[in-house]
């Protein structure tokens, strides 16, 4: 199945050690809260496969109906009136990178238990990506799921939430996302990612940060009590 459009709050980072257990803590409440706005389909967290690349500890993203979500006041209101966990949580924060992306391509029926993600700043051009592209990756690299993400024009501004990181956020520029079922197919899925000879063919420019992530959890809208 191929879908088009739709929207995704995209993000990558690390936290402090000595505020892992509070930020895990956090996040097994906060999914709920994020997921529960409306426009929300679902959250998911993963953490990276330690030696298998990406430069942030923990990759999260929700897919969601279409951007505007992410600028809707429901979910505005999220993010200046936040929590007091959430304050806390945000002081563990580090090398936050965090996009509002427009779900250009998808294709794939069945979720992974890895993901790897090529993901490029925003300085790089974003490529003239054909149609079919998702659809074709994911036959070539034979895998379950294939999305392509690509910054979305308006993104979110300053908010308390954001302030309480203490550091402005990094934003990417596009990404590809691709999941598997087990990790030495997420290793060959990755290497094939990183040679110019598939980057040739489907378009890719050199370069981006390449990482293979582990699924910890998924939490659809659906599913909340």
């Amino acid at each position: 199945m191929t879908q088009l459009a739709g929207g995704i709050l995209a993000a990558w980072n690390d936290c402090a050690p000595e505020g892992l257990a509070e930020y895990e803590h956090w996040y097994a409440h906060h999914l709920a809260e994020r997921v529960g706005v409306p426009g929300f389909r679902e959250g998911r967290r993963y953490e990276a496969v330690p030696g298998e690349g990406g430069d942030r500890q923990f990759f999260t993203f929700y897919p969601v109906d279409n951007v505007g979500v992410l600028s809707s006041p429901v979910y505005l209101a999220r993010l200046e009136n936040p929590h007091p966990d959430t304050l806390k949580a945000m002081r563990h924060f580090r090398n936050m990178m965090r996009t509002v992306c427009v779900n250009v391509q998808e294709d794939g029926d069945i979720a992974g238990s890895y993901a790897v993600t090529l993901r490029f700043n925003p300085q790089t051009p974003v490529p003239m990506f054909d149609s079919a592209f998702a659809k074709n990756l994911r036959a070539e690299l034979d895998a379950l799921h294939v999305r392509l993400w690509v910054a979305a024009p308006a993104q979110t501004g300053s908010t308390v939430e954001a302030r309480a990181r203490g550091v402005a956020d990094a934003r990417l520029g596009f990404a590809v996302i691709v999941e598997c079922s087990r990790l030495a197919e997420a290793r060959d899925m990755r290497a094939k990612l990183g040679s110019a000879a598939l980057r040739r063919r489907f378009g890719l420019p050199d370069g981006g940060m390449l990482g293979i992530y582990g699924l910890l959890c998924i939490l659809r809208a659906g599913d909340i009590s």
